[in-house]
């Protein structure tokens, strides 16, 4: 049995579909989320959202840069915490989040939209969560360096893909 070093993980603790998520969201920590390593390799197809079955690596490197980061806290009824990094550096854009949050019902689904204000004038959707038991990953990438959209928040949907202010479950601010 193959071990991840250092993590005492083995494949017969997982099902196969856990064991491509935690892989995809163990890469994601070493190489965005460690600011020793960020961003050896820029995950990327082409530009939007990047979920587990599209994930590429594009060897350009984005040296020497930090990413802000925000943490993420609760609104409305909304539950769970969790952390939003971007980085804009030549002339790719990567936000990223983790968060803590209860599981969904089978027609549920966490999306990622980055937004102006507080009145979410202007949204920038970035994409459907990767969940993993309660923890949930998102990978954006643009072309552009979005400064504009200071706000991270998450909404809670139910079948559609709009956005909808009575959903929202975590936001934060750059």
């Amino acid at each position: 049995m193959k071990r991840l070093v250092g993590y005492g993980i083995t494949k017969s603790n997982f099902g196969l579909r856990q064991s491509v998520v935690f892989l995809v969201a163990f890469v994601l920590t070493l190489l965005i989320f460690e600011t020793d390593y960020f961003v050896r390799d820029v995950l990327s197809k082409n530009s939007g959202s990047v979920g587990a079955d599209q994930l590429v690596v594009d060897t350009k490197a984005i040296d020497g840069a930090e990413p802000e980061k925000t943490y993420l806290s609760p609104k409305g009824e909304g539950e769970g915490f969790g952390l939003a990094r971007r980085l804009y550096s030549d002339g790719h854009y990567i936000h990223t989040v983790d968060a803590t949050l209860p599981i969904l019902e089978d027609n549920e689904k966490y999306l990622g939209w980055l937004a102006d204000s507080e009145d979410y004038k202007y949204l920038q959707a970035t994409g459907e969560f990767i969940p993993l038991n309660q923890e949930y990953f998102l990978v954006y990438q643009n072309t552009n360096s979005m400064p504009e959209y200071t706000y991270v928040v998450i909404t809670k949907s139910k079948g559609d893909d709009n956005f909808d202010p009575n959903t929202v479950v975590l936001s934060g601010k750059f």
